[in-house]
């Protein structure tokens, strides 16, 4: 218990040098919080919780006299380091590496993993859906097709997908799929230069159709005026996808694999 009363005194203590020549109300609005909670820490009457430590000791709260987070921490008794640990296996699982060094760091860490993880599984949602819908409408067409890829939605650590199947339409033998959906509230992360710049990587593409999938109108519109316009020798392709109404809404060729021979050319739409 006196242990207790001395972290009390302590963090009421480092609270007052962080507010500094402030009144209790302008600390905590620079804090976001109760002026009254501010009161009661510095009259020893209050321990804060880790969250309010953290707000307290924000680059938004302006702390005085060169007072950290570490050292707000420290007085209320709290340990860092179990902190970090916590957090750190809460987003073990995709191999992100929480900075130890400071827990003001780690704290600016897993906010922008928090945001990302949802980000990341929304769009890993729909780029799924459009992987299906692209599935729904070769097997309607009456295109047979076998999935090369012993994982026939590849993932990388931004949430894209590719996939390759193998078919048979006249000289085209593999047709690769380059997913680059994202959520409607999302600016778009994975930009369709990006996947223009992996197809100009591809080798071997005399047999090969390779098409950009996006959900993203604007995006489409941009590389739409380019049909048969691209330097790149190998039959590409851009096609729009409406996930909710499940369609693909249009695709156009950018470029062939011989620049004046379209014969190759077949739309899913």
């Amino acid at each position: 218990m006196k242990k207790e009363t001395n972290n009390k005194t302590e963090i009421g203590n480092i609270i007052r040098l962080a507010r500094g020549n402030r009144t209790y109300r302008e600390y905590a609005k620079d804090a976001d919080v109760n002026y009254s909670t501010i009161n009661l820490i510095e009259n020893g009457s209050y321990t804060p919780s880790i969250k309010m430590i953290q707000k307290l000791t924000s680059q938004k709260a302006k702390p005085q006299n060169g007072i950290s987070y570490e050292d707000a921490m420290d007085a209320a008794g709290y340990k860092i380091q179990d902190n970090i640990k916590e957090r750190k296996s809460r987003f073990e699982s995709l191999s992100i590496k929480i900075d130890k060094s400071t827990s003001i760091e780690a704290e600016r860490q897993a906010k922008w993993l928090g945001k990302y993880v949802n980000v990341f599984e929304r769009r890993e949602a729909i780029n799924g859906l459009a992987v299906g819908l692209i599935y729904y409408v070769i097997d309607k067409i009456g295109m047979s097709f076998t999935k090369v890829t012993t994982d026939d939605e590849n993932e990388n650590e931004s949430g894209e997908k590719s996939v390759l199947l193998s078919i048979d339409k006249g000289r085209i033998q593999r047709w690769l799929f380059l997913f680059a959906c994202n959520p409607e509230d999302v600016a778009l992360e994975l930009k369709v230069k990006d996947m223009l710049s992996k197809s100009l990587m591809q080798i071997d593409t005399i047999d090969m159709k390779i098409s950009i999938v996006t959900n993203n109108p604007t995006e489409f519109a941009r590389y739409e005026v380019l049909e048969h316009r691209s330097p790149f020798r190998g039959d590409l392709s851009i096609l729009l996808v409406n996930i909710e109404e499940n369609k693909i809404v249009k695709e156009v060729y950018l470029s062939n694999y011989y620049l004046d021979d379209r014969s190759s050319e077949f739309y899913l739409t």
